[in-house]
């Protein structure tokens, strides 16, 4: 509703402006909501790396950590493609649908490992977030 002494251009003004902020506003919530994917992802993948670090050491021969490295290594190029799928669906691909499959993915990929070191437990008992 206009103000009573404006006349019909201040109100348009006033109107325009404030869709601008709309927009405005909504734009920097989807980036705030980026940057804390980006940061959850960056959480996310250091506890892998040190998960799989872990697991890692506690092969018993040299024969085991290769195996486990080209393991991780087929994991990771499986990550990468099904998200980059996942995302690609998506009309235009959606870099916070990337996000939130590679978050996914790499989540259950700690619960894996985990179950490696504490088979029958799973990864919050095992190896707690």
């Amino acid at each position: 509703m206009p103000c009573p002494d404006s006349s019909p251009g201040v109100a348009a003004i006033v109107e325009r402006n404030a869709v601008k902020f709309a927009l405005v506003a909504l734009s920097a919530l989807a980036l705030t909501g980026t940057a804390f994917a980006d940061e959850s992802l960056n959480a996310v993948n250091a506890e892998l790396n040190a998960l799989y670090a872990k697991v890692l050491s506690e092969q018993s021969s040299q024969k085991d950590k290769d195996a486990l490295r080209a393991v991780e290594r087929a994991w990771i190029s499986y990550k990468d493609k099904q998200c980059v799928f996942e995302s690609g669906s998506a009309s235009p691909p959606s870099g916070a649908m990337r996000l939130d499959c590679e978050l996914r993915l790499t989540k259950a990929r700690i619960d894996e490992l985990s179950h490696m070191i504490c088979p029958g437990l799973g990864a919050s008992v095992c190896n707690p977030h």
